[in-house]
């Protein structure tokens, strides 16, 4: 009996295992930095709104100021889609020089 010819076989089954493990583990890394992307973009939201608060004149003013500005910073993460602001001082006033608000969003990310 003649011995099988198996010259090339190797590349082919390497490269057929490495498809099957690359696929997944792509699409874990994918998920990994979506999840890294939307904390990013909530904490720069946060932060961001609590700065532009703190900068207005007036309350009416401060927080059209913070909304658009975390929308901003979540437009610059790629994350458009519609997001609640909630905004809380303690004590009152919010504007009051010794006062920092506390800005969160609705995953729950707070500013300082």
């Amino acid at each position: 009996m003649k011995p099988h010819d198996e010259a090339g076989n190797a590349v082919v089954e390497f490269i057929w295992l490495g498809i099957l493990l690359m696929v997944p583990l792509v699409y874990i890394l994918i998920a990994v930095f979506d999840v890294q992307r939307g904390a990013f973009g909530v904490s720069a939201a946060a932060r961001a709104a609590g700065r532009a608060y703190t900068l207005a004149d007036s309350v009416g003013e401060a927080e059209r100021r913070a909304r658009e500005a975390a929308r901003v910073a979540l437009a610059d993460q790629g994350l458009d889609e519609p997001f609640s602001l909630h905004i809380e001082c303690a004590p009152e006033p919010c504007l009051s020089p010794v006062r920092s608000p506390r800005c969160g969003s609705a995953r729950r990310s707070r500013c300082r």
